[in-house]
């Protein structure tokens, strides 16, 4: 089995076997050209427009609508709302160089299963083109997580939904772990999340200081270490989602680096396990795709459905 030597090597080890790769505190400052700012384009998805909608409409239906985050930003969101049981909240990960802004993750995947959902596009991604991953961070002096919040209050109002579930991968896992701590009885479906921005690829993370914070890594991730870091995120929360947490073994970066350090920071000891507090499952994989990648579809609806029977046990879900 892919990964065993991995696990061997490094799945119970010390703190200091891990390898972390953060960027220095002594970052130098990097002056932020004037850059053109992203152009969104909404006219590829087959949907009504509705502008605003969770301030001025507030209607079930299929449609791409916007909440202003301020003057010159907006969160872009793709909603399917009808009257359901569950509310799935998907949220995407590092875009790839053909892909155009605003993108929805997992449109066909939560479509036909019964469950309303929303699906946000990164609005930290409309600084630049230049940017590819943005973790739904925002930049100096804003921050759209109130705005996300707020959609989904509103899609919970509309669509009547008892159960909440934050879905994401990468980037997207970070930030679906992020938003559910802003909801009782959340919960997070994740796979193979950031789970401390600073400790991701060093040429990903100096892009996004670069272009969202001017080059001040301080500013990044010291003014609000909970902003950027899951494990002080959780550590010190009063309450925690219930979080299933999927890990590909053969992905080595993601284990040492953010797998690991949120295991033992929630105390779990094993190689997968559950917190004491029971709201957090630590789950590995052995995927039929190396590394790090998303899970190819039938590997994406096993462990949705192994996520949601673990919530089963614990506590009713429709």
């Amino acid at each position: 089995m892919r990964g065993l030597e991995l696990l061997s090597s490094c799945i119970n080890c010390c703190d200091s076997c891990v390898v972390y790769i953060k960027v220095s505190k002594e970052m130098i400052r990097l002056t932020t050209a004037s850059m053109p700012r992203v152009v969104p384009d909404l006219g590829r998805y087959e949907a009504e427009q509705r502008p605003h909608w969770a301030r001025d409409d507030a209607a079930p239906g299929r449609f791409v609508s916007s909440s202003s985050i301020r003057d010159d930003i907006d969160l872009f969101y793709f909603a399917d709302l009808r009257e359901s049981d569950v509310l799935r909240v998907n949220l995407h990960g590092a875009v790839r160089p053909t892909d155009t802004y605003p993108r929805f993750d997992r449109i066909g995947s939560s479509t036909g299963t019964g469950d309303s959902f929303v699906s946000f596009a990164d609005p930290t991604l409309a600084l630049s083109p230049e940017l590819r991953l943005g973790w739904y961070l925002g930049a100096s002096g804003w921050d759209p997580i109130h705005s996300m919040v707020s959609v989904v209050q509103r899609a919970l109002e509309v669509s009547g939904a008892k159960s909440l579930i934050f879905v994401g991968g990468s980037g997207g896992g970070f930030a679906a772990l992020r938003t559910a701590l802003h909801f009782k009885d959340a919960r997070v479906f994740c796979f193979n999340p950031q789970i401390d921005v600073s400790a991701y690829h060093p040429r990903a993370v100096e892009n996004y200081v670069r272009i969202a914070h001017g080059g001040n890594a301080e500013n990044a991730f010291e003014a609000d270490p909970a902003r950027t870091d899951m494990v002080h995120a959780y550590r010190d929360a009063n309450s925690r989602p219930k979080v299933f947490y999927s890990q590909n073994i053969s992905d080595a970066f993601h284990i040492r680096n953010h797998y690991l350090p949120f295991k033992r920071a929630m105390s779990v000891i094993g190689a997968d396990g559950t917190s004491a507090d029971g709201q957090i499952r630590f789950h590995l994989y052995d995927s039929e795709r190396d590394g790090h990648a998303a899970p190819a579809p039938r590997e994406f609806r096993s462990l949705f459905s192994q996520a949601v029977d673990w919530y089963r046990a614990d506590s009713p879900i429709p």
